[in-house]
């Protein structure tokens, strides 16, 4: 392997110590015959008898991978801002981790700080991808290793935070960035879900995702509402579950108490032509004003209005099914608060796209469904579906901006910790 790699190991300290216009491409090519030896060279025996020498010898991929530490590194430094580049970078590690199994451990203390100082300086999807495959490896497994993990994961959102907070279409302008994180909080919701439940990031994480099941891009909605698929289900607790009693009581409190008033911020206030049309709507018989945008409910009730607005037409109608799978684990766990939700989210629809509520709820909840009857009778709701929502959605703007201060509190609250940890006496005096 080494007689095979040296010469590409050669090039490329050749080509970043040359530093040319077309550097960046030729690092990429390079990088990807390394990431092919990396993936698919394997001893074909183990040390015993017959290969004494191969006894406690290290795999040859992670023994090259080591050697390239220093070039890799400098790889960052010179095209860090070439995302072709650092896709490459990363497939470099993710398939030696895939690889070599138990024998990359050895490098994940270095590997996941490095990683994660990388995507702070220069925050591109594929480093918490990087991040994704560690925690599949090892998360929950190798206990060593849980401090390196709570470390790099919290890092690793505060700077999600920052990023998606950086404007008020920073949700909809980084489906990669939502797609990877989305996916990495879901693996450390089934492989070490203290971190996540037990942290002061879940409120936030919560609502960013509340906002996150109406954006339009495939991957990335599909894995906030894996996200949501992973989280609900762990209400149930129980004896077998990974859930401690503090991270179970979190996830309670934040389901049925959160959502009103978040980091400092105040509900958003409907938009302008909101409170118009609730002024000129007539009152229906004892209820108030039909209104385009209600104040943001609490906790599961955000949730099911979020999850019911993507139904009635501000998804594609083949998401449906999705959406539907996260509305049924709410209505099984909590039926009769859940169909009262449920009513609350269609009546605060556009007039438009106003549907038979008590139909529909009749529909939903009358008589026991499985997951399958139950999501026909969502996508089966001609009258739900009968004016697109593209334009008469909740205002989109007023709700990103809503997440994003909160995503900017929780930024400022990463870096204000990140400051008292680096400077105790700084941190008194302010």
């Amino acid at each position: 392997m080494q007689a095979v790699a040296q010469p590409r190991v050669l090039r490329l300290r050749a080509v970043l110590a040359d530093g040319g216009s077309g550097g960046a491409a030729e690092v990429a090519n390079v990088l990807e015959e390394l990431c092919a030896l990396l993936r698919g060279v394997s001893p074909s025996s183990t040390g015993g008898a017959d290969c004494p020498q191969l006894q406690d010898a290290p795999h040859p991929c992670v023994q090259l991978l080591q050697e390239l530490w220093g070039d890799l590194g400098a790889v960052f430094a010179r095209h860090g801002g070439d995302t072709r580049c650092m896709e490459r970078l990363c497939r470099c590690y993710k398939h030696t981790a895939r690889n070599c199994g138990t024998a990359f451990h050895a490098v994940v203390p270095a590997l996941l700080p490095q990683v994660t100082s990388w995507y702070e300086e220069r925050p591109q999807s594929c480093f918490l991808y990087v991040c994704n495959v560690c925690f599949t490896q090892y998360g929950g497994s190798v206990s060593a290793l849980a401090p390196t993990f709570a470390e790099s994961f919290g890092r690793m959102a505060t700077a999600t935070f920052r990023v998606l907070s950086a404007s008020p279409s920073a949700l909809l302008d980084s489906p990669d960035i939502v797609d990877d994180f989305f996916e990495l909080c879901s693996k450390v919701l089934r492989r070490m879900p203290a971190l996540l439940l037990e942290s002061e990031a879940l409120t936030t994480l919560f609502h960013c995702g509340c906002a996150g099941l109406h954006v339009q891009h495939r991957e990335a909605n599909r894995s906030v509402v894996s996200f949501f698929e992973t989280l609900v289900p762990l209400c149930k607790g129980g004896e077998h579950s990974r859930v401690s009693p503090a991270g179970l009581e979190a996830l309670l409190r934040l389901l049925t108490q959160h959502g009103a008033q978040v980091g400092g911020h105040a509900r958003p206030r409907p938009p302008l032509r909101a409170r118009q049309a609730a002024r000129r709507a007539p009152r229906q018989a004892g209820g108030p004003p039909r209104a385009v945008l209600t104040a943001a409910p609490p906790g599961d009730a955000q949730l099911v209005h979020a999850l019911l607005f993507g139904v009635a037409g501000v998804l594609p109608a083949a998401r449906v099914r999705f959406l539907s799978s996260v509305l049924k684990m709410l209505c099984d766990i909590e039926p009769a608060m859940c169909r009262a939700w449920v009513g609350q989210a269609l009546a605060a629809l556009p007039s438009a796209a106003q549907p038979d509520s008590e139909a529909l709820v009749e529909a939903l909840f009358g008589t026991a469904h499985d997951a399958q009857s139950f999501t026909d009778a969502v996508a089966g709701a001609p009258i739900l579906r009968a004016a697109p929502l593209c334009h008469l959605a909740p205002d989109m703007p007023r709700l990103l901006r809503s997440v994003q201060h909160r995503l900017q509190a929780e930024a400022n609250r990463g870096r204000l910790a990140d400051a008292s940890h680096e400077d105790p006496s700084s941190a008194t005096a302010r």
